[in-house]
């Protein structure tokens, strides 16, 4: 299919097929990437459009269509996104259905559920289109709008997601915004440990210990997105080791959150 601004055209009319090529009436025709290199802009927010005519007109289908472009964003873990200077050229790397597509579409699932409010997420969209209506735009313009219409920062967020966008455009990090956890360890079965890492506190040994509480919540989630184990953690301190059980789990990749003080630290683990 292909997006024309006035008359789309089509192959056929495959459910999926026609609900991508209408959310392109919003993203890629009415805000459009502003370079090549941001073209997940039109096409990660196209194909999740997708999934949401799924998720709303067919929600049986929808979990298999979501696992189904997680994983062919997976087979390619190195790849970004975003598209790099020197392969801005490159149709076929600019057109990656498994990077501009379907990981592009990952990383708006992944903003829905960092967010956890479905209102506060599609009102984003909104903004957004708002703002850029006949324009263009930058995966970084989104992230701005993003981050006034939530209340939160999603700099770390993007810095891990689009693996280096943040050199590309200049962005200066915030004060502390290295690890803020250590775990060990990391292959692990089901049982690891973690840490608060103490120079994140600002001045520790001059601050009373009861200021140095941190009261935290922990989530593992597989790679759907789905949560498969949780546990609070009130009072934690620098300097301590805290353990976290996981059970049995199944061999894979998860995503371990550590939710604090209005942000937030994800880390990759791995289960063997």
């Amino acid at each position: 299919g292909m997006e024309h601004q006035t008359m789309t055209g089509m192959g056929n009319f495959e459910f999926y097929l026609v609900a991508h090529e209408l959310g392109h009436s919003w993203f890629g025709n009415y805000v459009t990437c502003a370079t090549w290199q941001d073209i997940w802009i039109n096409e990660g927010f196209a194909t999740y459009a997708g999934y949401l005519a799924t998720e709303n007109l067919g929600p049986e289908f929808a979990d298999g269509e979501r696992a189904y472009r997680f994983e062919r964003a997976m087979r390619e873990p190195d790849g970004t996104v975003y598209i790099p200077a020197e392969e801005a050229d490159n149709d076929s790397r600019i057109f990656s259905g498994n990077l501009s597509y379907n990981k592009g579409m990952a990383l708006l699932h992944m903003i829905r559920f960092e967010l956890q409010n479905d209102v506060v997420f599609f009102q984003t969209l909104r903004n957004f289109i708002s703002r850029y209506a006949n324009d263009v735009a930058t995966g970084m313009d989104f992230k701005e709008v993003l981050e006034e219409s939530s209340g939160m920062d999603f700099t770390d967020f993007f810095d891990w997601v689009l693996n280096g966008i943040t050199g590309v455009h200049e962005i200066t990090k915030k004060k502390n915004s290295g690890e803020v956890f250590s775990i060990y360890p990391n292959p692990n079965n089901g049982s690891l440990t973690f840490k608060l890492l103490e120079e994140q506190m600002e001045d520790p040994l001059e601050n009373p210990l009861e200021e140095q509480r941190v009261d935290l919540t922990v989530g593992v989630y597989n790679v759907m997105g789905q949560l498969v184990y949780s546990r609070r953690y009130e009072g934690c301190l620098p300097f301590l080791t805290y353990t976290i059980e996981m059970g049995e789990l199944t061999r894979g990749i998860y995503f371990l959150r550590f939710g604090y003080e209005n942000s937030f630290d994800i880390k990759k683990i791995i289960v063997e």
